[in-house]
């Protein structure tokens, strides 16, 4: 089980990488953040306020890329959003796979 030390691990080495070269956010329709009434800016500052209690699920094999995937959820404007993060195999970016209103409840157990 996953639990509150893992979860600040993953999230120190993920905003140690984002504060130096910032957030890449895959381009996918459900990401777009116009759409949500978020601008990059609104975005890149969620993503480096998340916090164990924000954590849903994770670490998981990444179905795409051979590497792992990492679940958070966090409400913004009366909104959950749906977070599915990653670091790069080398270490070298943050990338968030998903950035989206919740299609379900999340669940967050450290919560």
């Amino acid at each position: 089980m996953t639990g509150k030390v893992d979860v600040n691990s993953f999230l120190r080495e993920f905003k140690g990488i984002a504060s130096k070269r910032g957030v890449k956010l895959v381009k996918r329709n459900k990401n777009e953040l116009a759409k949500q009434g978020l601008t990059m800016l609104d975005f890149q500052n969620e993503i480096m306020r998340l916090n164990y209690k924000d954590y849903c699920v994770g670490p998981q094999l990444d179905k795409d890329v051979p590497g792992k995937v990492w679940i958070f959820g966090k409400t913004i404007d009366s909104k959950e959003y749906y977070i599915k993060l990653r670091i790069s195999s080398d270490k070298t970016s943050a990338v968030c796979l998903s950035f989206h209103t919740a299609k379900y409840p999340l669940d967050y157990p450290l919560g």
